[in-house]
């Protein structure tokens, strides 16, 4: 997918926002987006991404996010990316390079989790980030990553005024975590 927008939006109101679910056995996002979010008091809709190599690079982004014109806002949707068979499954690797992983809600709803099941996880100057204002940041969960390398690359939970979320990396074996 190159400088291709996938996007499910509501624009205000207090509908729920849709899901996005891509389901296929290579998938590289260049210099595009992934996009599920709400410009109201809905929550914005989930992410699942059942794939074997997830490749995001070229400032794409894929994200789930919450906005609004006032102080209340839904809360953003959560991230998944696994393997091919959906839960429980592992993709084969995810691979950001100059890429994005987002959940973020502007006013009071909550923020939502990143969640990556995979064994091997490439950063290379990306951002993996759950942010909220009000409400609490959701969390970043690196479920069996044996091999974690971060190069220039920023791991982020931030809430201004709510609690600030988990960031967990790690597996059931041995883990290698670069990080430079």
């Amino acid at each position: 997918l190159t400088n291709t927008t996938i996007s499910a939006t509501v624009k205000g109101g207090s509908k729920a926002g849709g899901d996005v679910t891509l389901t296929a056995p290579n998938v590289m996002l260049t210099g595009g987006a992934i996009t599920a979010a709400t410009q109201g008091t809905g929550p914005a809709g989930s992410i699942e991404l059942n794939v074997g190599p997830l490749i995001v690079q070229g400032d794409a982004q894929i994200s789930s996010s919450s906005t609004g014109p006032g102080p209340v806002t839904g809360a953003a949707g959560t991230i998944t990316v696994q393997g091919l068979s959906g839960a429980g499954t592992l993709a084969t690797s995810v691979t950001l390079q100059n890429g994005q992983l987002l959940t973020s809600a502007t006013g009071s709803g909550a923020g939502g989790s990143i969640v990556v099941h995979t064994p091997t996880v490439t950063l290379d100057q990306a951002t993996i980030s759950a942010t909220t204002a009000a409400g609490d940041a959701g969390g970043l969960t690196f479920t069996d990553a044996k091999s974690f390398t971060s190069t220039n690359s920023s791991l982020t939970t931030e809430a201004t005024t709510g609690k600030g979320g988990t960031i967990a990396i790690g597996s059931a074996g041995a883990t290698s975590i670069n990080l430079t």
